[in-house]
């Protein structure tokens, strides 16, 4: 996770496997440290990398928020 989206200033960076066995998906539970900060986020695999994604944390403080939960599964076969 990074806070801007040119991917200068890295917040939290990982590794992941996986196999069959987990339908070839990983979970991944960052800790954002700023409340109501913009994240941009990609994934790299198999020599390529994914579009820039982003999200929002949570304001520390309000009357109301609001969450929406999107997914997305994209999975290109190559021959």
């Amino acid at each position: 996770m990074v806070l801007d989206p040119s991917f200068a200033r890295i917040v939290a960076q990982g590794r992941a496997t996986t196999g069959g066995e987990r339908d070839y998906t990983i979970k991944v539970d960052p800790v954002l440290p700023y409340p109501g900060t913009t994240y941009y986020y990609r994934f790299s695999a198999l020599g390529g990398t994914s579009p820039v994604g982003r999200t929002r944390t949570a304001p520390d403080v309000a009357d109301q928020v609001r969450f929406a939960v999107a997914s997305c599964s994209s999975v290109e076969t190559r021959v």
